[in-house]
């Protein structure tokens, strides 16, 4: 898949059009709300959509405009917590704009093959690769306030999700609300509920599985009644781990 720039000095999305699901473990970009919507959408569309194959990110084109469209990018899991600071990216080119196909065919992406969450910055990284400090080859394109598209050598190779915290949304809702503020609480519950996560991918025994089981049941009665949404969204991922375990 290659791609070109389109460099502009408005937002390519709304901010409160970019979504992570912590259920799913996926970032959706666009106005599109559900699975049903994107099938109306691929007859006059080019993109990556084989979704099968788990792996694999859906994006979206327009066939008449090549202008990206709609983005459902797979965040990999276990997310590594970075407690430093997740400034790797220093000296590398930053553009705002948006990004086209240069070719009118179908291709499959897989862009988050690892992911990272900074602590202290409240950052979302999900790419391909960690570009090098100083990488001429690599541009940050802002697309929205909080979101970039790492690209290199015309590709797309990862994403960039500022505040992410604030972008966490239940599975049945679309759109995050901009009247939130950032909140000291909301991310160490998130960074506590990643940690939960990353233990999954350990190789437990059957004592420490069910302690581990005990200690999301311990975490889900928690923080199960706050009515703050980005909490509502990983209370839902927790309760559906437990019914999983």
């Amino acid at each position: 898949m290659k791609i070109r720039i389109v460099e502009s000095t408005k937002d390519f999305i709304d901010n409160h059009q970019v979504r992570w699901y912590p259920s799913s473990q996926e970032i959706w970009i666009g106005t599109v709300v559900d699975y049903k919507e994107i099938e109306t959408k691929i007859a006059t569309s080019f993109g990556s959509f084989r979704w099968l194959l788990s792996d694999v990110d859906t994006l979206l084109f327009d066939k008449n405009s090549l202008q990206l469209t709609t983005a459902i990018i797979k965040v990999s899991e276990p997310i590594k917590i970075l407690e430093s600071s997740s400034k790797l990216f220093s000296n590398i080119e930053e553009k705002k704009g948006s990004v086209e196909l240069c070719n009118s065919e179908n291709f499959s992406s897989e862009i988050g093959n690892f992911s990272y969450y900074s602590t202290l910055e409240d950052i979302l990284i999900s790419c391909k690769e960690l570009p090098s400090t100083g990488d001429e080859k690599v541009v940050f394109l802002e697309i929205s306030i909080d979101t970039s598209f790492i690209i290199k050598d015309s590709e797309i190779i990862g994403i960039v999700l500022k505040n992410a915290s604030l972008h966490l949304l239940p599975s049945e809702l679309s759109n995050i609300s901009m009247d939130y503020k950032k909140n000291n609480e909301r991310q160490k519950i998130l960074i506590n509920y990643l940690r939960l996560i990353n233990m999954l991918d350990m190789d437990l025994s059957d004592e420490e599985e069910e302690s581990l089981k005990n200690d999301f049941k311990h975490f889900y009665e928690k923080i199960k009644s706050i009515s703050d949404m980005p909490i509502k969204a990983i209370s839902e991922s927790v309760n559906g781990v437990i019914d999983f375990m």
